[in-house]
C-alpha cells in the first residue's frame, strides 16, 4: 500500500514539475545564471518531524551566497506546502516589495517565515506567520533581519489532484506580487 502511495505522490510531483515548467517558459523574468530550470529534483525521507515527505525543488538555485528556488513538499499526515525561498538580489528585491503591498494582498493561508532557519517545513507559532497579520513595519522588525526571505502556503492533502495546479498558481501568486 505505501508503496503505492509512494508512487501516486511521485508521478504527482512529476505532473507538478512540467506544468511549472510550462509555466516558467512563459515567463520573461531574467533568472540568475546556473539556475536549474529544465529537471527540478524530488526527493523523500521518512522522518520529517516522525513522517515521510516528498519534496520537488523546481525551479532551483541553491549557492552559498544565493538562493531562488521554489519548493512543493508533501508531508504526509499534515499538509502540502508551497515554499518561495530567496536569498541574495531576489530576497532584497521581493522584501522591497512585500512591504508596500497590503496585507489584504495575501490569502490567510499565505505564511513568512521569521525564524533564523530556513529549513524547517512546519507553520507553527514562532516559526510563521501569517502574511496578512504583517504590515510593512512589522516585516522590517521581523523579517528584513534575516539572511533570507521565505514565504509558504499551506494546502490540505484533501485534493492532491489539484496539486500541480495549485503550485503553479501559487508560483505566479509570488513571483508577480514580488519579482515581476
Amino acid at each position: 500500500m505505501k508503496r503505492q502511495v509512494t508512487e501516486k505522490l511521485l508521478v504527482c510531483l512529476q505532473d507538478t514539475r512540467d506544468l511549472l515548467l510550462t509555466a516558467l517558459k512563459q515567463t520573461t523574468y531574467p533568472w540568475p545564471e546556473g539556475m536549474d530550470l529544465n529537471y527540478g529534483k524530488i526527493s523523500k525521507g521518512e522522518n520529517y518531524q516522525g513522517f515521510p515527505y516528498m519534496i520537488l525543488d523546481f525551479p532551483r538555485l541553491f549557492r552559498h551566497d544565493r538562493w531562488f528556488a521554489y519548493r512543493t513538499m508533501i508531508w504526509w499526515g499534515h499538509h502540502v506546502a508551497f515554499t518561495f525561498l530567496l536569498k541574495g538580489p531576489e530576497a532584497e528585491r521581493a522584501l522591497r516589495q512585500l512591504q508596500r503591498l497590503p496585507p489584504a494582498q495575501w490569502l490567510l493561508t499565505d505564511y513568512v517565515c521569521i525564524s533564523e532557519d530556513p529549513w524547517q517545513h512546519h507553520f507553527k507559532p514562532g516559526y510563521v506567520q501569517r502574511l496578512r497579520e504583517l504590515n510593512s513595519r512589522d516585516l522590517s522588525r521581523r523579517v528584513a533581519p534575516l539572511p533570507y526571505l521565505k514565504l509558504m502556503r499551506r494546502r490540505s492533502l484533501n485534493h492532491l489532484e489539484r496539486l500541480p495546479d495549485d503550485a503553479v498558481a501559487t508560483w505566479q501568486h509570488y513571483m508577480q506580487r514580488l519579482l515581476l
